[in-house]
């Protein structure tokens, strides 16, 4: 699923998403699927979404992915009231990269 404000159909031919589904409100989407039998709801690199789902208690687990190499600012994907919200639950190093992805979930 392909959330946009601009968006009124996936291009098919584009790309190699055969099944994907352009949709516009990320709360309602994902009360829906968490109502429906069927796996895991993953939200890749989409801040301003996943504060949407944080705001609606629709997130569970989040895993969090520490690049050193990254610079910038940007929009913070946690306010600082839900900081104590979450508990770490484990933690992955990429040897490779020196990243680190941080594993949080629901105290």
């Amino acid at each position: 699923m392909v959330f946009s404000t601009t968006l009124q159909q996936a291009d098919l031919e584009k790309t190699e998403w055969t099944n994907a589904q352009v949709a516009r409100d990320p709360e309602a989407e994902v009360r829906s699927l968490k109502a429906a039998p069927g796996r895991d709801i993953l939200v890749l690199n989409s801040a301003s979404i996943i504060q949407a789902l944080l705001k609606a208690d629709l997130v569970d687990e989040l895993y969090l992915t520490v690049v050193p190499v990254t610079l910038g600012g940007g929009l913070r994907l946690l306010p600082n009231d839900h900081a104590s919200a979450w508990r770490l639950a484990g933690t992955t190093t990429i040897p490779t990269t020196g990243a680190v992805t941080l594993h949080y979930g629901r105290p």
